[in-house]
């Protein structure tokens, strides 16, 4: 048994237990039992040695290591666990967490280690032991239960589990020798226990490394279980210490829809038709049918899920916090529990045949792993990724089984968080560029990659090929999803943690829905998962969400809550009946400076990431390692003791700063790291430029840390002075400027700066005295800035301008013939006119071989009229729909009763054209508002639409669009332009018919005609198909010819169909 005989072993565990026990009962001083926790903690130790030098021995073994080696390989033993580090570094099993095993290591070569002396040691699986060891003998000692929560965390160690299988088995013999005084060593890697009888030393051996069972054939049940340990937690940090304790939720039990946004599917189309990038066209042989499918006239919202579930390929583009990471866990975890047979595992939306073997994997992690192994980026080493990712999950045998299933059988592979390489990395050519060949290869698994929008959509490095990975976005949350998920989140998460009946959990989600929609910060912020998440969070604390301005307080709020919870995750058994929020202070750790070092920490390592630096930039939170950490706390607390204190404190109780293990910590969430980042900022000197040069270098990377402190200033006049170094001068002519005018809008937008702008004006009212201070001007200036760039159509691509359109819609679009006018005290559209077309003989259809229906023909406009310039907006729409008089019988009059009731608009924004309207809606409208105008408004005419589509100013020329020339995606809102959606009315002036002052003629949205589709004279209130014409943002160019005719039944609302009103005289044409 020399060198590792029972006395050597003894006096290691001797050594190590002294160390161990002396931090452990100062840090739990209060709960310690001196004598039997005392000798239960030994015999964790002692088993763990025994496991640990056993695995150590066995390798030596195997690679034959002469007797020199393995003395010196026994003084380097001794070394190490007469080390106090070492000690320190074991305390954090105490609760159950895994070890840092890259520390321990550096201190194993600090004890004399040396790989090219013995080559033979294979430190990690060693260590691997030693810790199932230490926590599988913990879980056997009843004492050491009030310390120890070993199996509710067990599932998180990430160990092998054919070792702790094993391991379990050696422990009962181990205690069984200990109990009988038989004296325990090691030899060749084997567990000896010594036995003396009849004077002669027998030797049984109790456990063989090398000799174990043939691991569980099941793989596919371990790889399961481990991915719904690592994908599945619901984060609850911010609930009370009290309520954290009890058993782990998985992020199922309060998981709301997610739906796409901006694309629907009609009750016969397919997922993949509507995902399709194909453009849709009506084809002259769809036309009767569709006519006579037409009163169908729903389109369905696509839940991300059942896209997921039919898509070969797809790209997932979300906001931050907008719930990416959260879908792709949820999937993975229930298709996983599916697969385990676990019949609750519910997935909604999801075909109930379709299980396939998920895996996720993380683009930030992996990248970094790249660069740490020196690879290329080849489609093998996604696999090499894998079983590395397999065996820190502690399922390494489950690897091979997993490769052939997913090559052989096909699954869902996820690649989570393209954007979170930085943009100016050129990493991301490489990892964009191995998926895209992954996919190639392994053709039966589904492949799905998520990102930030503004980073997938600024670059076309980031981009995959868009036929083969069709691009969608997920949709903020709606009402009944915020409804959704505030039951859920008091009836699942509060409910059992306060022991609240059913019926007042019901009540506290109402009343926190109803608070979120009469509020309209509120109602913005919740349409975040993640901030509503928060919302219910702070809310559920007692910490009063109604209060909340923007979301910088919220995250405030939060950030305050997680200093002051820092303990939540455990048992607080060192104190007793003690407030939580008063326990950092008594333990001497002071949240103010703590959150200082944090909040530097976070900026220094953002600002870190955004810089070039290529092992830095991949990773969407910051990595701060264990000694930038202990230095950062240095500085601010002068005692190295104190610091050491305040990492394991960390270490044990996870909070505003996570322990990744590996030495290493995060940040719980990128917007957190954002948020501090700013803080850090808002206390250095000459914030506001550095900020702004920091922006101005990488928009994506600072754009939330800008917004963030906009929101945390507390006047307007701050706020002003902070965007205004933000602007760009004019003319916005490039897509950086244009990104740099989008961000300080978005900055106005959220510090709600036209409340301080209204109340103002409201001051100029009442004392004209009083000069203006400026906030009015500089809201028209940020107006004027985005309106030129919302019509740069030569120097800005379409959605750029459309963001454009869309940010001046939330500041005021002051257009004429966009918004609303009072007149006689009445809120009315403010219609602006084209210019006349006379009354005359007209020549209109295709001269260059369109189709049937729409051949050259005469038609006779017998008295001039005039259309609007503009489709109407949702602004002016809504005059109506809030009118007092709005079921005026006589606007009504002839028209379905059913058609009173109306649809939210998909598309809202104020300046954008309303949709979701039906012809006999339009129809009502402009009886209404003929009667406020006091002349005869109306839908035109298909013919009247088409003659002033073609006006060249004295007649109706042969052109096939409204402007002279072919077509051009930037002169029109049609599906070749990739927009994706409506967009502001005007946006596209080069589009125009010059001669007539007319916008948006062709695409946008389908227009609304007075007539029937076979009856091009009379007009007629009945189910008859009406026609359409322009085209809308969905469909395919050539139905934005003028030629082009569709028609629909008048009960339709779909969001691709609005309409425009004619004037005729008697008129005044001068509204």
């Amino acid at each position: 048994m020399d060198p590792f005989t029972a006395d050597f072993l003894a006096n290691l565990t001797a050594e190590l237990s002294a160390l161990l026990i002396a931090k452990v009962a100062r840090r739990f001083q209060k709960t310690w039992q001196e004598d039997d926790m005392t000798e239960a903690l030994e015999r964790c130790v002692q088993f763990a040695i025994l496991a640990m030098v056993s695995r150590a021995n066995w390798d030596a073994a195997v690679e034959a290591l002469s007797a020199e080696e393995e003395g010196l390989l026994s003084d380097i033993f001794t070394q190490f666990f007469h080390m106090d580090a070492v000690a320190t570094q074991i305390l954090p099993l105490v609760r159950g967490k895994s070890l840092d095993v890259d520390e321990l290591a550096f201190l194993f070569e600090e004890a004399g280690y040396d790989a090219a002396t013995l080559p033979g040691l294979h430190f990690e699986a060693a260590m691997a032991a030693f810790e199932a060891a230490f926590l599988e003998t913990a879980a056997a000692e009843p004492t050491l239960q009030p310390l120890i929560h070993i199996h509710q965390n067990w599932a998180q160690t990430a160990l092998q589990k054919e070792m702790v299988s094993l391991l379990r088995q050696m422990i009962p013999l181990l205690q069984e020798k200990a109990a009988q005084h038989h004296p325990i060593g090691i030899q060749a890697g084997a567990i000896v226990a010594e036995n003396v009888a009849n004077q002669q030393t027998i030797y049984q051996t109790i456990y063989q490394w090398g000799g174990a069972a043939p691991p569980d054939p099941n793989w596919e049940s371990y790889y399961l279980k481990a991915v719904v340990s690592h994908c599945g937690d619901l984060d609850l940090t911010l609930l009370d210490a009290s309520e954290a304790r009890h058993e782990r939720l998985s992020v199922a039990t309060v998981f709301t829809t997610l739906y796409l946004s901006a694309v629907t599917r009609a009750a016969d189309e397919t997922i993949a038709q509507a995902l399709s990038p194909t453009p849709k066209q009506v084809s002259p042989e769809k036309k009767e049918r569709r006519s006579e499918d037409s009163d169908q006239a729903e389109r369905y919202p696509i839940a991300a899920s059942e896209a997921i579930a039919a898509m070969p390929r797809l790209v997932i583009l979300g906001e931050p916090g907008g719930g990416k990471s959260t879908l792709t866990n949820h999937i993975v975890t229930q298709l996983a529990r599916r697969r385990l047979g676990q019949t609750d595992a519910t997935l909604p939306h999801w075909p109930a045949d379709h299980t396939p073997l998920p895996v996720r994997i993380i683009l930030r992690r992996f990248a970094s792993w790249l660069d740490k192994e020196k690879r290329k980026g080849e489609v093998g080493d996604i696999w090499a990724y894998l079983e590395q990712l397999l065996t820190g999950w502690g399922c390494a045998d489950s690897f091979p089984g997993l490769k052939n299933a997913l090559r052989n059988d096909g699954g869902l592979i996820f690649f989570d968080g393209l954007d979170e390489l930085r943009q100016g990395d050129a990493r991301k050519k490489i990892i964009r560029g191995v998926v895209e060949r992954f996919a190639a290869s392994e053709t039966g698994c589904q492949i799905v990659i998520t990102s930030r929008p503004y980073a997938y959509d600024a670059d076309a490095a980031w981009r995959l090929p868009p036929k083969a990975f069709p691009v969608v976005r997920l949709a903020p949350f709606g009402r009944e999803q915020i409804e959704a998920f505030n039951q859920a989140w008091y009836t699942q998460v509060i409910k059992p943690r306060r022991d609240w009946s059913l019926e007042k959990c019901q009540q506290e989600a109402a009343r926190l829905s109803r608070t979120i929609e009469a509020r309209p910060h509120l109602r913005r912020l919740a349409e975040s998962p993640l901030l509503l998440t928060l919302i219910a969070q702070v809310d559920s604390s007692g910490g009063g969400a109604m209060q909340l301005n923007n979301r910088a307080e919220l995250y405030q709020r939060t950030v305050t809550l997680l200093l002051a919870r820092w303990d939540n995750r455990i048992r607080l058994d060192d104190f007793e009946n003690v407030p939580e929020d008063k326990i950092l202070y008594l333990k001497g750790l002071p949240t103010g400076e703590l959150r200082n070092v944090l909040a530097e920490l976070a900026y220094n390592g953002h600002r870190e990431q955004a810089q070039n630096a290529p092992t830095k930039a991949d990773r969407a939170v910051v990595e701060i390692p264990y000694q930038t950490l202990r230095d950062a706390l240095l500085k601010r607390f002068d005692s190295l003791e104190r610091v050491e204190d305040i990492i394991a404190y960390i270490q044990v109780r996870t909070g505003l700063l996570v322990d990744q293990g590996g030495g290493v910590f995060t940040f719980p969430h990128r917007t957190y790291q954002e948020y501090l980042a700013g803080q850090h900022l808002l206390t250095t000197s000459g914030w506001q430029p550095r900020l702004v040069n920091l922006l101005k270098k990488a928009p994506d990377w600072w754009r939330e840390v800008f917004l963030l402190n906009a929101a945390s200033l507390p006047a307007p006049d701050s706020v002003q002075f902070l965007v205004q170094a933000l602007l760009p001068e004019p003319p916005i002519d490039s897509p950086r400027q244009a990104a740099r005018l989008l961000i300080a809008a978005q900055a106005l937008v959220e510090t709600n700066f036209s409340y301080y702008v209204a109340l103002e004006q409201q001051k100029a009212l009442t004392q004209p005295e009083e000069e203006e201070d400026g906030f009015t001007s500089f809201l028209k200036r940020v107006q004027s800035q985005l309106e030129a760039a919302m019509l740069a159509d030569e120097g800005l691509p379409a959605k750029t301008r459309a963001a454009a359109g869309r940010m001046l819609a939330q500041l005021g679009d002051t257009r004429p013939g966009v918004g609303t006018v009072v007149k006689n005290g009445v809120l009315i559209p403010d219609v602006q006119w084209g210019g006349e077309v006379p009354p005359g003989t007209y020549q209109i259809g295709d001269a260059h071989g369109g189709h049937d229906d729409e051949k050259v023909r005469d038609v006779v406009i017998q008295r001039p009229y005039r259309l609007a310039r503009y489709p109407i907006t949702n602004a002016q729409f809504q005059c109506f729909v809030e009118a007092s008089d709005r079921d005026e019988p006589a606007w009504w009059d002839g028209l379905p009763a059913a058609e009173k009731e109306f649809r939210a608009p998909r598309f809202p924004d104020a300046n954008h054209p309303r949709d979701r309207v039906s012809w006999y809606q339009a129809i009502a409208f402009c009886r209404w508002l003929s009667h406020k105008l006091g002349d005869e408004v109306g839908l035109p005419h298909e013919n009247e639409w088409e003659v002033a589509a073609r006006w060249d100013g004295e007649k109706a020329d042969s052109r096939m669009y409204p402007w002279a020339g072919d077509f051009d995606a930037n002169k029109a809102n049609t599906d070749e332009g990739g927009v994706g959606q409506t967009t502001a009315v005007g946006i596209y002036p080069a589009g125009k018919n010059v001669a007539l002052e007319l916008y948006d003629l062709s695409g946008n949205v389908w227009e609304w005609c007075a007539n029937e589709d076979e009856d091009l004279v009379e007009t007629a209130v009945d189910e008859a198909p009406c026609v359409v014409r322009g085209g809308s943002w969905d469909y395919h160019r050539s139905n934005a010819r003028v030629a082009f005719r569709n028609s629909l039944r008048p009960t339709v609302r779909y969001d691709s169909f609005g309409f425009r009103v004619v004037c005729r005289p008697p008129s005044h044409f001068d509204h």
